[in-house]
């Protein structure tokens, strides 16, 4: 079912928001930090599997997190921003010419990072999100909530356990989360973070190669002028592929990806909640590119 799709692509996000585990900052200094997050993510022409149409998609990001202790608490504040650029040819499941135009994305996301035992932490985030089309009605709110703990059951093992809340447009959903951190040989390692689930190799101290998968999923509100007017677009994502991150400096990071979108669904309610249809997409190459600054 596509819910249960979105509850997978949510627990695995490359976006700006913490699944797994906080951002770094949350635990890895005492001072307070400031990150800077920019991306691009390029979808190449994908077909649907059930007309001849096409889905290209552009979706640009950034983020801005300030992180800082309060007493053994450390907590961690990012608003972001998204931008879907989709592109639409032949027909679609939808009809002819374009069911919708660009989705802007604003939110804020809060994490906080609290010790409870010698190798036993407790995780926590809330992230508020406003999702639309162009001209579409205010309102369209969506929430996530995430609590886990992560236990350091030895020096190269951490192992996550949570629960995952989702507070959608028109659904809501509740989902298990599970993940785990595994230096098990020399420079390889099992990461679960932000940027989802993956092997990581490092053949210098400037250079990693990852080799993961991760994904994506938002809903947002219509406008009147789309194919489902003042409806919900809900669109989900998961992505294989690799990774190569170069560290010139310690705070500073870039990212190049190169991507099989495995799986993709796009689906449209109307103002009522009634489906209007959805489709998913054939599998589609994705390019990658992001640059991190912390101070």
């Amino acid at each position: 079912m596509l819910l249960l799709s979105a509850a997978l692509a949510l627990t695995l996000q490359q976006s700006e928001e913490r699944i797994l585990r906080p951002e770094e900052e949350l635990v890895a200094t005492e001072a307070p930090t400031w990150r800077v997050n920019v991306g691009v993510k390029e979808l190449l022409d994908a077909n649907f599997d059930s007309s001849p149409g096409e889905l290209g998609l552009r979706r640009w990001s950034g983020s801005l997190t300030y992180a800082f202790p309060a007493g053994a608490t450390r907590i961690g504040l990012t608003p972001y921003a998204r931008e879907y650029d989709f592109r639409f040819s032949g027909r679609t499941p939808f009809g002819t010419g374009e069911p919708f135009g660009d989705i802007h994305v604003f939110g804020f996301d809060v994490d906080a990072a609290h010790p409870v035992a010698t190798n036993l932490q407790l995780y926590g985030s809330l992230d508020l999100e406003q999702a639309q089309e162009s001209g579409a009605q205010l309102g369209a709110n969506t929430a996530k909530v995430l609590s886990y703990f992560g236990w350091e059951m030895s020096p190269e093992f951490t192992l996550f356990v949570g629960v995952f809340h989702l507070h959608g447009i028109e659904d809501n959903i509740t989902v298990p989360v599970v993940g785990f951190d595994w230096d098990f040989w020399k420079e390889l390692a099992v990461v679960s973070d932000e940027d989802g689930t993956r092997l990581e190799y490092r053949p210098s101290p400037v250079l990693r190669l990852d080799l993961g998968v991760d994904g994506d999923v938002f809903q947002a509100r219509l406008g009147p002028s789309a194919a489902a007017p003042d409806g919900v677009l809900q669109y989900v994502e998961l992505d294989l592929g690799v990774r190569a991150v170069w560290e010139p400096y310690q705070d500073l990071q870039f990212v190049l990806g190169a991507l099989l979108e495995a799986f993709a669904d796009v689906e449209l309610q109307d103002s009522g909640g009634g489906f209007r249809g959805n489709d998913r997409l054939e599998p589609a190459p994705v390019l990658y590119l992001a640059a991190r600054l912390r101070f």
